[in-house]
């Protein structure tokens, strides 16, 4: 398996570690929508078996947002496979996102995004 860079985001984690106070005024301040994903099938690990382990994790959920690396050379094959046998077991694809995977819409914080700073608690607009 080759790898462009093997980890640049922390192996998926959402943890205190992905805002800056910064970031998410600059987010606030321009308007932006940020989506995240709940579920990373750990494509770099096993470039064939992701998806075995992304179909796994989807059973029983409501919704699914899930990261896959293009940077992971022949990734981009499996995709394919992937939606065809999810689709098989029952899944959609639409073009929507959980809500609890976005923290920030059109400029406003939704909800708590102190696990994703260590600091912030408060939804609120910030301008």
């Amino acid at each position: 398996m080759e790898f462009l860079d093997p980890h640049p985001t922390g192996g998926g984690r959402l943890d205190s570690n992905l805002f800056s106070e910064e970031l998410i005024e600059h987010l606030c301040r321009e308007g932006y929508t940020c989506a995240l994903w709940n579920l990373v099938p750990r494509d770099w690990e096993n470039l064939s078996g992701w998806g075995d382990r992304a179909l796994a994790e989807m059973v029983g959920r409501e919704w699914s947002v899930v990261v896959v690396h293009d940077v992971l050379r022949g990734n981009a094959e499996q995709i394919s496979t992937f939606i065809d046998r999810a689709r098989d077991q029952g899944h959609e694809f639409v073009h929507e996102i959980a809500p609890e995977c976005l923290p920030i819409v059109a400029g406003r914080v939704t909800g708590d995004l102190a696990p994703l700073t260590g600091t912030r608690s408060d939804a609120k607009d910030l301008e």
